[in-house]
């Protein structure tokens, strides 16, 4: 596994797009660091994509970080318990 993390900045109206772009970049077995720092709410298409993305990481040795989680993402997450699958930054 390279130590190098690949960056998505998610668009705030349509987070699900990025993280499935990120999917093929985690595929590798690398890390992908997910920017939700404009995101104020989670859908149920970008959940979806998020737990797809969790799926393929879990099965590649890949890392999920999520940076920037707003405290209703959190819950969100905590909720679908996505939160035991990825690795959440606080800053």
């Amino acid at each position: 596994m390279t130590s190098h993390a690949e960056r998505v900045e998610l668009d705030p109206e349509c987070p699900a797009r990025g993280v499935r772009e990120a999917a093929e970049k985690v595929k590798g077995g690398g890390e992908v660091v997910l920017e939700f720092g404009g995101v104020l709410r989670m859908d149920a298409a970008a959940a979806k994509a998020l737990e797809e993305l969790a799926g393929v990481a879990e099965g590649c040795e890949g890392r999920i970080v999520l940076r920037g989680v707003k405290i209703g993402i959190y819950r969100v997450l905590k909720q679908l318990r996505l939160e035991r699958r990825v690795t959440i930054v606080c800053e």
